[in-house]
């Protein structure tokens, strides 16, 4: 005789389950709100994505992407540029977030674009690497004629029209619009004044300096990479007065893309660290043993592809490490609105509290060089005094 199972102890176990698997959806469910960073914060973000990795072929896929209702959407699209050295100001914004301006280093133009509409306001043709908007509207950019260093400085209108240039070399530059000067790095260090005037001037880079961001009192923290083949070359942080004494000089222990001071003071610097794959290492051990090995070209550079990581670290007005971050990027951004650091890496986009706090992240950028900047928040409205009555 079958026995039948008890239906109401069935109905438990089913409502059991039930329960079990509502609970897990709205665990996960509330896990992606938490990892998630808020609409408005996102709202105020841009993104340059290097989304299309062949920039020879057309049509091109680059894109400078917006996060409206916290949803990656393409804002400008057909762009062409390819990976550079360092986290440049290739996409910056005007000081009252009216404007953005794109470095196309392939496309080889500066172009100034509406922040609502993401329509094309200007453009100045030239190979440009970086470029950034001062208190009173006029644009600094640097340009190249072929090399990582760059050899001209420009001050443009908001109209895109050259007012200025001057034979300054750099791929990065910082404004500082207290002292109304602004800093280069590249081969060299150089400080000018708003009329491209050199003023002073450092022979301290071996290779290249990639990133310069600037401190509340004048001076500067400047990112300078390692190259294998330029001998004396380092990965390092160093920080120059207004005068150009050199202050602080950290080696670091990866190779730093860009960095950004805080509001805080700290110093926000993030790059990459490779080695030699295990495999490599075998493959050139066997071969020093036995000969080359006969490989087909793809296993080859399969076997000997080499490991990258990256990472961010925290580091106080005076250079000591406050504390390290598991992830890292190509470009970081500081959110003047409440100090919070924005950091585009692979695929991702993080954002962190001042403090180096996880607040979330959005996925959907390639896998390739990212640019980040965040906008100015709209001014708050201000209550009107009451009108009086007209009898």
């Amino acid at each position: 005789m079958r026995i039948l199972p008890n239906s109401s102890k069935a109905r438990k176990i089913s409502l059991a389950l039930l329960l079990l698997l509502v609970s897990v959806a709205l665990w996960i469910t509330c896990i992606a709100i938490l990892n998630k960073p808020s609409k408005a914060a996102l709202g105020r973000v841009l993104v340059l994505d290097d989304s299309d990795d062949d920039f020879r072929t057309p049509r091109f896929g680059d894109h400078v992407y917006a996060f409206p209702n916290g949803k990656i959407r393409p804002k400008v699209s057909r762009l062409n540029i390819c990976q550079t050295v360092g986290g440049f100001r290739s996409l910056s914004a005007s000081k009252d977030g009216r404007f953005f301006l794109l470095c196309e280093n392939v496309a080889n133009r500066l172009t100034a674009y509406d922040t609502q509409t993401g329509a094309q306001l200007w453009r100045l043709d030239g190979n440009f690497q970086s470029a950034a908007v001062s208190r009173d509207g006029l644009i600094y950019a640097l340009s190249s004629s072929g090399n990582i260093y760059g050899d001209q400085a420009f001050v443009l209108n908001q109209r895109g029209e050259i007012q200025n240039k001057a034979a300054i070399g750099g791929c990065d530059l910082v404004l500082d619009d207290e002292r109304k000067v602004f800093w280069t790095v590249g081969a060299k260090v150089k400080k000018c004044d708003l009329a491209l005037n050199v003023l002073w001037e450092g022979n301290l880079i071996r290779w290249c300096a990639v990133s310069v961001d600037l401190n509340p009192d004048g001076s500067v923290w400047v990112a300078e990479r390692d190259h294998p083949n330029v001998s004396g070359s380092q990965d390092r942080l160093l920080k120059i007065s207004p005068t150009g004494q050199v202050l602080n000089d950290i080696k670091l222990d990866f190779s730093p893309l860009c960095l950004r001071v805080n509001t805080d003071g700290n110093l926000w610097v993030t790059g990459v660290k490779g080695r030699d794959s295990r495999t490599k290492r075998f493959l050139e051990w066997l071969e020093k043993r036995i000969g080359r090995v006969p490989l087909w070209k793809s296993a080859r550079l399969f076997l000997t592809k080499s490991d990258y990581w990256s990472k961010t670290e925290i580091r106080d007005s005076q250079g000591n490490l406050l504390r390290e971050l598991a992830h890292g990027g190509h470009s970081l951004a500081i959110d003047p609105a409440d100090s919070s650091v924005w950091l585009a890496g692979r695929k991702t986009l993080y954002q962190y509290s001042s403090a180096g706090d996880n607040l979330g992240h959005i996925n959907g950028l390639s896998h390739s060089q990212n640019y980040v900047i965040v906008l100015p928040p709209p001014p708050k409205a201000t209550a009107q005094p009451p009108q009086p009555r007209i009898p």
